[in-house]
């Protein structure tokens, strides 16, 4: 596809500002109305069409109502008018991630949280009191669980840890205590006397009960699947669910994410947020995926799609989008596959996977091709036909380049069945292998990539033994968001937090060039060789591009471009400032970016501790709020490691890999 010429661009941008106008605010028409808000002395990319860059921005009611210069926003200025100084400093349109799991991302960082650190047993066990003092709601019979511990380095210095070490502390809860590897589990006398577990429960299959010396007593020490019999954690409760969505939209407004796509939702996503919404307290605008699972056969699709139609009707806020945060439920979330991962090997594929040759260092070919799709073509092309015509967009988790295959086919044949039917979205998650010929189809069927750029980066989930699996072919075409960009698609951005720690500007950076950061601590290039060189091999992203897939595609992919993913006249001020200015400064610091300022709807919901625009304005929330000190409590270091030492965030990075699944399907 040709780029339009500069005539073209310019009639078009006309037309997309006045469209802009008439969908938005018919207040922010008019170019005398005094500002609430004015940003001034700034770098202010719009990243509208043509990429304008202006000094100045006025805010009324929620909606922009000028851009300019300095001259030219004097006359919205009062003196009841909130002026921001910028002092150069660089404000774009806010970040709008396309794939998240923020309920669950939230549930963790409220978790008792070891955060890979190499503690002593005294250490551990001082955190977990206080985290069990901090639970002042909690029952004898609610669980605690503790996650993300070195349960190795305590072991070289104790010797071996067991439920009695657990047993000293005040409390009559059961306790589970992962390690950072979720391959074994540390829990005390309560837990085991709870899930009815005793010296005569024998070993599960692909799971170990530890025992205590010279007896069969079970030691509370338990590996891989014996956790399954355990009779604990309970689901959470409603009031954990919305505690968890406070916690994921205190992280959202810090990293700058304005709007937010929930991959993968149901009914207590949607309880939760809700109840914050009607409290207030909702600070970036909600797009729900509803969560389904394939029928058993084509009979069932009716029953499917009323069923998707009641939920999304009954949780979707059917007006336009406003200055106040509001949730959207119009797309399904369905899963074709697994993960490529080795050595789950759940990603399904077009030839199989290479697996280690005995007795040497050569991987060769066998029978594995993973899974096959969950939805085969015929079950997804109707599927995917009677939603679209009852507007319900969807979005389809492929791993695998079989399953992304299948998908596409489906989508052609849908097409080919239903001409007339070309007013859908459909996004792509993932797609972390794909094959060559498959890279042009993405655009000619209007299916969106909705890619998570830092998968990009060397890491201990791809080297060795990940990329070994795919082979020496399949390896070049891992990742390849700059291939697919290359052959006509808009990439889309998802971040898939909390698989990965939220970390938007490094994933950006890893979409430019394809490689970490090794002054970033949630780069595994901090843990040195061998990540700290070049990544996956493929092609990058523009600085450009890989903005605007967190801008303005990932906007439009929401149907919502005509209101937020851009700075313009007529649109929905969400925006945030920057510490530094992305388009300036060196590759290599652009994952050291930092948000100074986040604003929703012409209101400012944070602002960093850091920076003093001197004008009185504060922040909605506070950032040593009641969350932000509930997480500071109960993690070693702070949020997501923040107030780590550099030994403390080396030995994140030397233990954390790629977080466990947070969905509900099959492995």
């Amino acid at each position: 596809m040709k780029a339009p010429g500069l005539v073209s661009s310019l009639l078009l941008g006309a037309a997309l500002l006045v469209s802009t106008g008439s969908a938005a605010s018919k207040k922010s028409s008019n170019k005398t109305a005094i500002a609430d808000t004015v940003f001034h002395n700034g770098s202010i990319y719009s990243l509208d069409l043509l990429s304008t860059k202006y000094s100045a921005l006025a805010v009324k009611d929620g909606y922009i109502t000028f851009l300019g210069d300095e001259k030219g926003i004097q006359s919205y200025i009062t003196k009841n008018t909130s002026v921001f100084n910028l002092e150069g400093r660089m404000m774009m349109p806010g970040l709008v991630d396309a794939h998240m799991h923020p309920l669950s991302g939230g549930a963790g960082l409220l978790k008792c949280n070891m955060n890979f650190q190499p503690l002593g047993l005294s250490k551990v066990l001082e955190k977990v009191q206080s985290c069990l003092d901090d639970d002042k709601d909690k029952s004898e019979k609610d669980w605690l669980e503790v996650i993300s511990l070195d349960y190795y380095a305590l072991v070289d210095d104790t010797g071996g840890v067991t439920k009695r070490d657990l047993d000293k502390l005040k409390t009559k809860r059961p306790i589970l205590v992962a390690s950072a590897d979720s391959h074994t589990f540390w829990v005390n006398s309560a837990a085991l006397k709870v899930s009815s577990l005793t010296s005569k429960t024998k070993d599960p299959r692909n799971g170990k009960f530890e025992r205590l010396p010279g007896s069969q007593e079970l030691s509370g020490i338990l590996q891989d699947s014996a956790t399954s019999l355990l009779a604990g954690p309970a689901p959470p409760t409603a009031e954990d669910n919305i505690r968890s969505a406070r916690a994921a939209l205190k992280l959202l407004r810090e990293e700058g994410v304005t709007s937010f796509q929930e991959a993968a939702s149901s009914e207590d996503t949607a309880l939760a947020f809700a109840a914050i919404k009607k409290q207030g307290g909702l600070t970036a605008r909600g797009f729900f995926n509803y969560l389904v699972q394939p029928p058993n056969n084509t009979a069932g699709i009716d029953d499917l799609v009323k069923d998707v139609v009641n939920v999304t009707s009954a949780w979707n806020d059917k007006r336009e989008l406003g200055p106040s945060p509001s949730m959207k439920w119009h797309a399904v979330k369905m899963f074709m596959d697994g993960v490529l991962l080795y050595p789950a090997n759940t990603g399904s594929l077009i030839e199989p996977y290479f697996q280690p040759v005995a007795n040497t260092s050569m991987w060769a070919p066998k029978s594995d091709f993973g899974p096959k799709t969950y939805w085969d073509k015929e079950l997804l092309s109707l599927t995917l036909t009677k939603l679209f015509k009852n507007n319900i967009d969807a979005q389809i988790h492929v791993d695998g380049d079989r399953a992304v295959r299948t998908a596409l086919d489906a989508l052609e044949e849908l097409r080919n069945k239903n001409p007339k039917l070309r007013d859908y979205r459909v996004g792509f998650a993932h797609n972390e292998v794909t094959d060559p010929s498959d890279w042009p189809r993405f655009a000619e069927l209007k299916a969106d990539p909705i890619m998570s750029f830092q998968w990009s980066q060397a890491s201990s989930v791809w080297l060795p033994n990940g990329v070994k699996s795919m082979g020496p072919r399949r390896s070049h075409y891992m990742e390849a968001f700059g291939e697919l960009a290359k052959f006509g698609s808009a990439i889309v951005y998802g971040s898939d937090w909390p698989i990965d720690p939220l970390d938007e500007w490094l994933a950006i950076k890893a979409g430019v060039t394809r490689s970490g950061d090794p002054k970033n601590p949630n780069s595994p290039a901090s843990q040195g060789a061998p990540y700290n060189g070049n990544g996956l091999p493929g092609l990058t992203l523009t600085r450009d591009q890989a903005i605007r897939a967190i801008t303005t595609e990932s906007a439009r992919f929401l149907r919502a471009d005509a209101y937020i993913g851009s700075l313009e006249i007529g649109k929905l001020a969400d925006a945030i400032v920057l510490q530094a200015n992305y388009f300036e400064v060196p590759a290599e610091h652009i994952a050291r970016q930092k948000t100074l300022l986040t604003m929703v709807g012409g209101e400012v919901v944070y602002i960093a501790d850091e920076v003093d625009f001197k004008n009185g304005v504060k922040a909605k929330f506070a950032n040593d709020d009641d969350v932000g000190k509930m997480i500071e409590r109960r993690s070693v270091g702070g949020i997501q490691g923040r107030d780590l030492s550099e030994e403390g965030k080396r030995s994140v990075q030397r233990l954390q890999t790629r977080g466990t699944c947070v969905h509900s399907h099959h492995h």
